[in-house]
C-alpha cells in the first residue's frame, strides 16, 4: 500500500486529464479520488468512473440547470448588490450538472434508450451493471462537490434539506413515469398526474438549481422559495417542450414516440384531455396503440394543431409563473430568466 499526498494526488488528476482530455476543464469528478492512497487501485477507478463521465460531459450539452444557479443568485440579490463568489456558483453548477447527468445515464437504463445527447447511452457501451455505478456515484459526487461550500451551518442545513427534497420529489416522479400507464389512470385524476410528473421529475431538479444560487447569495427564506417556484416553473416548461418533440419528431428522433409508446404520464396527454376533449383523447390511445404505424397519429397530429396548441399552452403556464413574482418582487430583473426560456423553446421547439 504506498502513500501520497492530497496535493500529490491533485497532480496526479490535473495531469490525466489534462494528457487524456487536452480540452477538458477539472471539474469535481477530478477531485473524486483524492482519499484513495493506492495509485494502482486509482488508476483503475479512473478508468472506470472518471473517463465515461468526462466522456459524457464532453458531449454536446445545453446546461440549463447550471446556467440557472447563476439567475437564482442573480434574483436573490438586492439592486447594486454584489454576486456571490464564482467558485462557489461554479461548485454548485457542477454539482447540479453531476446529479443531471447521474439521472440521464439511470433514466436511459431504466427507459433502454439507445442514445444520448449525439451518441450511444452509457449502457449501451459498458453494459447495465456498469453503468448504473456511474450514474448513482454521480448523485454522490455532486454531494461531494457541495461539500467545499463555505456556508454558515443554518445555511449548510438548508441546503441539504433542499437537495435531499428535490432528490426524493424526483424520485417520485420518476417512478410514475416508469410505472403509470394513461390506459389505468381514472380519467378524473390524469391530468394532475401528467403535470405532477413533470413537476417532480424535472420541476425539482430546476427548483433545485436555482434556489441553490438564491441560498449562497443569502436570500432570505421566503425568497428562496419564491425563487424556486420560478425554477420549477421553468423545468415544467423544458418538460412540456421536451414531450411535445418527442411526438413531432423535432429532435432526438431516434426518440420519437418513446413517451407514446409505454403510454407514459406526459404533457400530451393532460393537455389533450383538458383542452381537447374525452372524444381526442380516446383517437390519441387508438393512434398510439397502432404505433410504430404512423399514419393515424401524424392524422392526430394534424387535425389538432398540435404543436402550435401545445406550446401556447406551455407559454401560458410559464408566464403565469413570472407575473406571480414580478408582482411580489417589482424591482427583480426577469430578463435572463426569459432569455434562457427562449433558449430552451429553440432548444426543443
Amino acid at each position: 500500500m504506498d502513500s501520497v499526498s492530497h496535493q500529490q494526488v491533485m497532480g496526479h488528476l490535473r495531469d490525466f486529464i489534462a494528457d487524456s482530455h487536452p480540452m477538458a476543464v477539472p471539474s469535481a469528478e477530478a477531485y473524486a479520488f483524492a482519499n484513495v492512497a493506492n495509485s494502482n487501485v486509482r488508476s483503475l477507478l479512473e478508468e472506470l468512473l472518471l473517463n465515461p463521465t468526462i466522456e459524457m460531459r464532453q458531449r454536446p450539452s445545453h446546461e440549463f440547470r447550471s446556467a440557472i444557479v447563476n439567475i437564482g443568485a442573480e434574483l436573490a440579490t438586492l439592486p447594486f448588490g454584489q454576486i456571490a463568489a464564482s467558485d462557489e456558483l461554479r461548485l454548485c453548477a457542477e454539482a447540479i450538472e453531476q446529479l443531471h447527468l447521474g439521472s440521464l445515464i439511470v433514466d436511459d437504463i431504466q427507459d433502454g434508450s439507445p442514445v444520448r445527447r449525439n451518441g450511444p447511452s452509457l449502457h449501451t457501451r459498458l453494459g447495465i451493471p456498469h453503468a448504473l455505478s456511474i450514474g448513482n456515484w454521480l448523485y454522490f459526487r455532486a454531494l461531494r462537490s457541495l461539500e467545499k461550500l463555505d456556508l454558515e451551518p443554518i445555511r449548510r442545513q438548508l441546503l441539504n434539506e433542499e437537495w435531499h427534497e428535490a432528490m426524493e420529489l424526483a424520485h417520485f416522479g420518476q417512478v410514475m413515469d416508469l410505472s403509470v400507464s394513461m390506459e389505468q389512470v381514472p380519467r378524473n385524476k390524469l391530468v394532475d398526474v401528467c403535470y405532477h410528473c413533470a413537476l417532480y421529475k424535472t420541476g425539482s431538479i430546476t427548483a433545485l438549481a436555482i434556489g441553490m444560487g438564491a441560498l449562497v447569495q443569502g436570500a432570505s427564506p421566503q425568497r428562496i422559495r419564491d425563487i424556486k417556484k420560478l425554477g420549477a416553473a421553468l423545468g415544467v416548461y423544458l418538460q412540456q417542450l421536451n414531450d411535445i418533440g418527442n411526438i413531432t419528431g423535432d429532435f432526438d428522433n431516434e426518440k420519437r414516440f418513446e413517451d407514446l409508446l409505454s403510454l407514459k404520464p406526459s404533457f400530451v396527454w393532460g393537455l389533450t384531455l383538458a383542452q381537447m376533449g374525452s372524444a381526442s383523447f380516446e383517437r390519441l390511445i387508438l393512434a398510439a396503440r397502432a404505433l410504430p404505424h404512423t399514419q393515424l397519429m401524424d392524422e392526430w397530429i394534424d387535425a389538432n394543431a398540435l404543436q402550435s396548441t401545445a406550446e401556447q399552452h406551455a407559454e401560458k403556464l410559464f408566464q403565469i409563473a413570472l407575473d406571480a413574482f414580478q408582482e411580489a418582487y417589482p424591482a427583480a430583473d426577469l430578463t435572463r430568466l426569459k432569455q434562457l426560456k427562449d433558449r430552451i423553446k429553440s432548444a426543443y421547439a
